[in-house]
């Protein structure tokens, strides 16, 4: 999906540190599958509320946060 729409689809999906932070990786499209997944299973689990977007859910690394294995 990157590679066909690029960054008209991170602009819509994801936040300006989101975006920052999987194009500053190794290999961004990995990160952005990440973080791309945890918000699909987030609006599965609470049932997509009307009105909520992508980029209202930021995924970002935090303390605990699995190494990288770029």
């Amino acid at each position: 999906m990157l590679a066909r729409y690029g960054a008209r689809l991170e602009r819509r999906l994801f936040t300006d540190d989101e975006r920052a932070y999987c194009r500053g990786r190794g290999v961004p499209a990995q990160h952005f599958a990440v973080r791309f997944a945890a918000k699909e299973a987030l609006l599965k689990a609470i049932g997509a509320p009307s009105g909520l977007r992508w980029r209202d859910i930021e995924v970002l690394p935090g303390p605990g946060a699995p190494p990288s294995f770029d």
